[in-house]
């Protein structure tokens, strides 16, 4: 996510300086956008925008040519899987969007640094999927 112009900067220092914006963003982070970053919809956006260009759309497959992991032609079309190392701000997005939480809740979600989230795509959606029993998570959705 884009702080703008209160990258590198921290918390006392805008509280000090720009009470009144730090106030409105903190009331409302996911639609108002610090001064000249953006806001958690935007960065939503920017991350569902990626996703759709670069793994779901057109291009996905662009220079990839899945072969089944026994080798043999079977019929069968071969899973795909792709790998995204990003931050916390990217997965809570990503989880909001694919689980329905609202965006506001999506802060509630833990995290934790090294942390592994993974997504299965089917019948046209992700599913947020619990690696351990590897099905999906369906406690996620609509809360």
């Amino acid at each position: 996510m884009s702080f703008g112009t209160w990258e590198n900067r921290t918390w006392s220092d805008i509280q000090a300086r720009e009470p009144q914006v730090l106030s409105e963003w903190i009331a409302n982070f996911d639609t108002v956008a610090p001064p000249a970053g953006e806001s958690f919809e935007q960065l939503q956006a920017r991350v569902l925008t990626g996703i759709e260009g670069k793994i779901v759309g057109a291009r996905c497959d662009a220079g990839v040519t899945p072969v089944p992991q026994s080798g043999l032609n079977t019929g069968v079309t071969p899973t795909l899987h792709y790998l995204v190392v990003t931050h916390a701000g990217v997965i809570r997005a990503a989880v909001s969007a694919f689980s329905g939480l609202p965006l506001r809740k999506a802060f509630e979600l833990a995290v934790p640094y090294g942390s592994c989230t993974s997504f299965s795509w089917g019948a046209n959606h992700w599913s947020p999927v619990d690696l351990v029993a590897g099905r999906e998570r369906p406690f996620m959705r609509g809360k």
